[in-house]
C-alpha cells in the first residue's frame, strides 16, 4: 500500500492540479512507488485482454520492470543497461530514464539489429508559456538502429557505459539555460534543462558505429 505522501506526490504529478507545491517534493522517494503502481495496473490490463494481445502488453511490463531495482539489485542503473544488452531477446525493450539532462532512452531488440532511440522529458518554459491550447509533443524522439554483431563488442559496449554513466552523473552547465543579470549571463535554474547531449549528441555517436 503506497503511503499517503507518496499517493499525494501522485496526484501532483500525474493529474496536475491548479495548486501544486512549487517545490521539490520527494522524487527521489516516490518515483519507484508510482513506477511499481505503473506495473501493478500494467498487469491488470495484460489479464483482461485476450491471449494473442498478452505478448505486447508483457513486453511493456517487463520493460517497466527492468525500471525497478529490486531489494537484492546490486547493478547500477548504467550497468544494466548493458546486462540488458547481453540478455535481450528479439522484441525486447529497455528504458532507461536520463533524469540529470531530463531525457529517456529506450533500446529495443529487433532480429539483425538495435535500435535507440531518445526523447525529451520536459518542454522549455518558453514553450510552455508561448503556447495557445495544448502543447502536442512526439514520443519518442530521434533513433538510430545499430547491427547486433557490433553491439556485442566489447568496446562498444564500453564506449555505451562510459556515455550514459556520463550523462546520468552530471549536467555540464552547457546544457543549462542562461539569463542576462547586469550584464552577465548566468544559468536559470528556474528552466528546463536542454536535452541535446541525449537527443542528439548521443544519438549521433551511435550513428558513428
Amino acid at each position: 500500500m503506497a503511503s499517503k505522501s507518496s499517493l499525494k506526490y501522485i496526484f501532483h504529478h500525474v493529474f496536475l492540479p491548479p495548486k501544486l507545491p512549487n517545490q521539490e517534493d520527494g522524487r527521489t522517494e516516490h518515483d519507484a512507488v508510482l513506477t511499481q503502481i505503473l506495473r501493478e495496473e500494467l498487469q491488470n490490463f495484460h489479464d483482461a485482454f485476450s491471449s494473442h494481445q498478452n505478448s505486447q502488453f508483457k513486453r511493456v511490463i517487463e520493460m517497466v520492470n527492468g525500471m525497478l531495482a529490486g531489494e537484492d539489485d546490486t547493478n547500477t542503473p548504467t550497468s544494466k543497461v548493458i546486462k540488458n544488452l547481453e540478455t535481450m531477446k528479439t522484441q525486447d525493450i529497455c528504458a532507461m530514464h536520463i533524469e540529470k539532462q531530463t531525457a529517456g532512452i529506450i533500446i529495443r531488440r529487433f532480429s539483425a539489429e538495435y535500435s535507440f532511440e531518445t526523447f525529451e522529458l520536459s518542454p522549455k518554459n518558453e514553450d510552455l508559456m508561448t503556447t495557445t491550447g495544448r502543447l502536442r509533443r512526439y514520443f519518442p524522439g530521434p533513433a538510430v538502429a545499430v547491427p547486433q554483431s557490433r553491439v556485442k563488442e566489447r568496446a562498444f559496449k564500453e564506449v555505451l557505459l562510459h556515455c550514459i554513466e556520463s550523462l546520468v552523473r552530471e549536467t555540464p552547465i552547457i546544457v543549462h539555460p542562461h539569463t542576462t543579470k547586469q550584464g552577465t549571463a548566468e544559468p536559470e535554474i528556474r528552466d528546463t534543462i536542454d536535452p541535446t547531449l541525449v537527443t542528439k549528441a548521443f544519438t549521433q555517436t551511435r550513428l558513428s558505429y
